[in-house]
């Protein structure tokens, strides 16, 4: 463990859009950069093993400091993200289809440490690792809707989650009522309606969903 946070120490100086380098994994559609070269070559197949490890570390300090997630209510202090940030950013070094990793380190960027362009960054990083799986789609659409309020990349985002196999019902509605809340914003009412009454075959007893289904 403690080789791994040296080397994470000394790859995180490096800058991830630069020179990015074809890795070899069982899935071609990865594109390493130059740490994730370099950690793949030293521990090869015992990467994933080894994120799962420290995943188990970030879930522990999480626990510790409490409200860590995303889906929880409340957020971490500053210094606390900041401390943790660097294994986040190595789990995905290590393994780039860690969608949690993506999903936690994308959430504090953007919310807790006000890094907004480097909170998206990391989510179309992830998207671009793991292009099939909708919930990195999700993040960006609502980091588009809550902060930036531009509901056109929301409704983007938000569409390519919905195109996705989402099987958590609870994930699946909050897709639909942000895209419908963005075709909202963007005065498209007879789209936003249709979508409300996707979700309302979801959860029929949303209150949310019911009210604007009978306007």
């Amino acid at each position: 463990m403690s080789f791994l946070l040296m080397v994470s120490g000394g790859l995180l100086q490096a800058s991830i859009d630069k020179e990015r380098l074809k890795g070899t994994t069982s899935h071609d559609s990865v594109i390493f950069s130059t740490p994730q070269a370099i950690l793949a070559n030293v521990l090869g197949e015992s990467r994933t093993l080894m994120a799962d490890i420290l995943w188990i570390k970030v879930d522990e300090y999480f626990h510790t400091h409490e409200k860590g997630y995303p889906e929880t209510e409340g957020a971490l202090g500053e210094d606390e993200v900041t401390e943790i940030m660097p294994l986040l950013r190595l789990i995905t070094w290590l393994d780039p289809h860690f969608i949690r990793a993506y999903r936690a380190g994308g959430w504090h960027l953007s919310f807790n440490l006000n890094r907004m362009e480097d909170g998206k960054k990391f989510l179309k990083e992830g998207i671009n690792n793991n292009p099939l799986r909708y919930e990195l789609y999700y993040d960006l659409g609502w980091v588009y809707f809550t902060v930036e309020k531009d509901y056109r990349n929301a409704i983007y985002y938000l569409e390519e989650a919905r195109r996705r196999r989402v099987e958590d019902r609870l994930e699946n509605k909050g897709i639909l009522i942000l895209l419908a809340s963005s075709y909202e914003n963007m005065n498209d009412t007879e789209k936003a309606y249709s979508i409300w009454q996707e979700a309302a075959k979801i959860d029929p007893g949303d209150p949310i969903i019911r009210e604007k289904l009978t306007r």
